[in-house]
């Protein structure tokens, strides 16, 4: 599998939330594993637009997840990965 085909899977993966399953008796939410985590996380598309971002995330730049989504990273986060061309 191509990497670019892999990230297409990956942020239609995230897109459409999927469950984990096999870490317990029952599955668990991709947000849900993410919103526990104690450090801050956004998903990005391939065009750098947010798909997702957890709690740490929300905390941190004061947006709540429904602001952010869809919205080019440069335009809420300050990381070099959102800057470059």
């Amino acid at each position: 599998m191509k990497l670019a085909t892999y990230q297409k899977e990956f942020v239609l993966d995230v897109i459409h939330l999927p469950h984990i399953r096999g870490l317990s008796d029952s599955p668990v939410g991709f947000t849900s594993l993410l919103d526990e985590i104690p450090i801050s996380v956004a998903v990005l598309s391939l065009d750098r637009r947010i798909v997702f971002v957890n709690r740490a995330m929300e905390a941190l730049t004061g947006f709540v997840r429904q602001e952010v989504l869809r919205v080019p990273c440069c335009h809420v986060l300050r990381s070099n990965i959102c800057l470059r061309n």
